[in-house]
């Protein structure tokens, strides 16, 4: 029995920070401990120091309390343990000082400092199926961050994680509310929530942003989709700033902020779900070019965070990975298009491999981007893929949308061309980089043979040995081509649970391709194609079902449960 109680308090002691009553060494009175055994020190309560030196364990002769502390960032927990005659501690990362005896736990979502106001940040739940995905927000860490170090207390709720009743107690101690909305098919689920939110009886503004309704072209929807709800649309930082009574000039930029601060607040199992599967890396935003259907920040010059904001954040996690022997990074980098500016993108990720390096992890890192800028690069520098793949690259995908320059110059995607496109490719498998192709195909105005030839440059690449990721178009959505008098846009100005066909991975529906003959030749083509080459592991895309309003609507509902995640 005592062996299994000393493996338990062992395994607590991996996040735990502790109060120690001890006569033989005096009281602890504070903790500056640091993680995997490095130099660090304890203050006894009569101000003598004991040194840790690398690897060494405190040994305690008395009962401890064994509590795991907001401050640590791992979350908490108390249990009270009557240790044997010798009880060692292994010296991990905490950042908090205990500033008496013993200090009780607070509840997981208590208030912890006085602040001006507390606000809490929701990430929805995934739209499609009544599933929950599960994947490191970062946007709304980064904001969360950015609040924090303004002055503001700020809670996060994933929905995907927690449940909603769970989650209300919280949001009813918020003075603000704020729910991110990633995409145009997150919009039906993300009022759903605030109905929720409003049906509850809670009634302090609900802040609503995101790509999904900050790039809207008709303002007009966003008042349309969520009139009586008492909500405030974000486009930019000073709307932000106002709906939570922040002067705008305190809140840092989101390229100065990390997200270690809203890390630190998480418990480890929060940890744990999010940082040892892929999680998306904050790098940088702005594309150069203008493709037509894209929905991203683009037509803008690329602009990176600061060097300091990723250090503290890759570290950070770098250390909470060692900490449960977890050897791999695994990130899917934000960049639109990694190769727009070569130089700051290989010296960001030469600072991701040292740091890595310098706690045993192994990066394991994917992007986007373009052919033109990938040739130009690798034309100027021929050994610049290899040092990339050295730095962890493993993976990249290019956007080449139909493959069919008829299709590029309608889409306003010129700057691509097959030879180029070829080129680039070749360049990254030499250096031992996996390429895949997005293929965005199934426009209004593709016809059988732009199809056909999606279809052939598909099977093709993918017996090269390529990945291709092909997506059915939308051509209308509310931050791309939206024209405000068609009655397709009109229907989902009115009806916004249409919205959630939006979604690439959908097949066509007659919200999105209403003549007959193309939606029956676009999803054919669509499905065609994953599952012919998804069985052999060069197509990761699953298609999703639209959900009808009548007959169908469990089985398609259904079909959704089971899909796989796209990533």
């Amino acid at each position: 029995m005592k062996s299994v109680l000393n493996v338990f308090v062992a395994i607590s002691m991996l996040f735990a920070s502790f109060d120690v009553r001890a006569e033989k060494i005096g009281q602890v009175h504070g903790l500056d401990i640091n993680l995997l055994g490095m130099p660090s020190r304890i203050r006894l309560e009569n101000e003598t120091e004991v040194e840790l030196k690398n690897g060494e364990f405190l040994t305690v002769r008395s009962p401890c309390e064994v509590s795991h502390f907001v401050g640590g960032g791992f979350g908490w927990h108390v249990d009270h343990y009557v240790p044997p005659t010798v009880l060692k501690i292994m010296p991990r990362t905490f950042d908090c000082v205990l500033t008496q005896a013993s200090l009780p736990a607070p509840s997981r979502r208590c208030k912890r400092k006085e602040s001006d106001k507390s606000i809490v940040l929701i990430q929805p739940q995934y739209p499609h199926g009544g599933r929950r995905q599960v994947y490191l927000p970062t946007g709304v860490l980064n904001l969360g961050s950015r609040l924090t170090q303004a002055g503001a207390e700020v809670d996060f709720i994933d929905l995907n994680r927690t449940e909603f009743r769970d989650s209300l107690e919280v949001m009813k101690h918020s003075d603000v509310i704020g729910i991110t909305v990633l995409g145009p098919p997150y919009i039906p689920e993300v009022i759903e929530t605030i109905w929720r939110i409003r049906q509850a009886g809670l009634t302090q503004p609900v802040m609503v942003g995101g790509q999904g309704v900050s790039l809207l072209k008709d303002q007009s929807n966003f008042g349309k989709w969520f009139d009586g709800l008492g909500v405030v649309q974000i486009r930019t930082a000073q709307d932000i700033a106002g709906c939570c009574g922040i002067a705008p000039e305190k809140i840092p930029s989101e390229y100065e902020a990390s997200i270690v601060p809203m890390l630190e607040k998480m418990p480890a199992e929060e940890l744990r779900a999010y940082l040892t599967k892929e999680f998306p890396l904050f790098l940088s935003q702005g594309c150069a070019f203008n493709c037509a259907f894209c929905a991203a920040d683009k037509a803008k010059k690329e602009r990176y965070r600061t060097s300091e904001s990723l250090v503290e954040e890759v570290r950070w996690i770098c250390k909470y990975l060692a900490s449960i022997e977890h050897k791999y990074l695994q990130a899917y980098l934000s960049n639109l298009d990694g190769l727009q500016t070569p130089k700051d993108f290989e010296e960001k990720l030469t600072l991701v491999k040292e740091i890595c390096e310098e706690h045993g992890i192994v990066p394991h890192l994917r992007c986007l981007a373009t052919s033109r800028c990938t040739f130009k690069a690798c034309q100027k520098d021929s050994g610049l893929p290899k040092r990339l793949n050295e730095c962890g690259l493993e993976v990249v995908g290019f956007g080449a949308d139909g493959a069919d320059e008829e299709v590029w110059v309608r889409q306003n995607k010129t700057h691509n061309s097959m030879s180029e496109l070829q080129a680039a490719a070749n360049a990254m498998e030499n250096a031992g980089i996996t390429v895949e192709f997005l293929m965005v195909f199934g426009f209004q105005d593709d016809n059988i043979k732009t199809l056909w030839r999606d279809f052939k440059f598909s099977l093709r690449e993918a017996w090269r040995g390529r990945v291709i990721r092909p997506y059915l178009a939308k051509s209308q959505t509310p931050a791309g081509r939206w024209q405000i008098d068609d009655p397709l846009v009109k229907a989902m100005v009115t009806d916004p649970t249409l919205l959630s066909r939006l979604d690439y991975a959908m097949i066509g529906s007659v919200q999105t391709h209403p003549k007959f003959f193309h939606r029956m030749t676009a999803n054919g083509a669509y499905l065609a194609l994953i599952g012919l080459l998804a069985p052999f592991g060069k197509c990761p895309t699953r298609p999703l079902v639209p959900v009808p309003k009548g007959f169908g609507r469990s089985i398609a509902y259904l079909i959704n449960r089971f899909m796989p995640f796209d990533k």
